[in-house]
């Protein structure tokens, strides 16, 4: 389990050095796998990708910093906003390594809702809205069939 922590921090790690102060893009995708934990955890395959782990998201932003695009495409994705929100809140008065006010959040829903399904679109609704919003629009008012 620490041997994957530390690959996907070590992967952060180099994300925020190749950026150096350009935004850090964070893309979760967490459809079929458990919703994020009441204390803000979201789960990532240990490294034989045989069960979940996991990983605290304060821990994921002291890795990322700022500034940082934050996107959470799973259920509950309004559970993690709300970590950061607090962590960031915490952080106001004493010394942070991160600053909320350089982080952009997209959530797909928000803590009680689980993503939305339909025979009709992709599963990743939210991301397909984000990267292909004109194909996504135009799926949403033609009737499905």
């Amino acid at each position: 389990m620490a041997t994957q922590m530390g690959e996907v921090k070590r992967k952060c790690n180099m994300c925020r050095l190749n950026a150096n102060s350009d935004s850090v893009l964070f893309h979760y995708n967490g459809h079929g796998v458990p919703k994020p934990t009441a204390n803000g955890a979201i789960w990532v395959f240990n490294k034989g990708c045989t069960q979940y782990i996991p990983l605290s998201v304060s821990e994921l932003d002291s890795w990322l910093k700022t500034p940082s695009i934050y996107v959470f495409d799973c259920s509950a994705a309004g559970m993690i906003v709300n970590t950061l929100t607090e962590l960031q809140q915490c952080n106001l008065s004493g010394p942070s390594s991160s600053s909320m006010k350089d982080c952009i959040l997209l959530a797909a829903c928000e803590a009680h809702e689980s993503l939305p399904q339909h025979a009709g679109l992709p599963a990743d609704v939210f991301t397909s809205c984000l990267t292909t919003p004109i194909k996504m629009a135009l799926s949403w008012y033609v009737p499905f069939p």
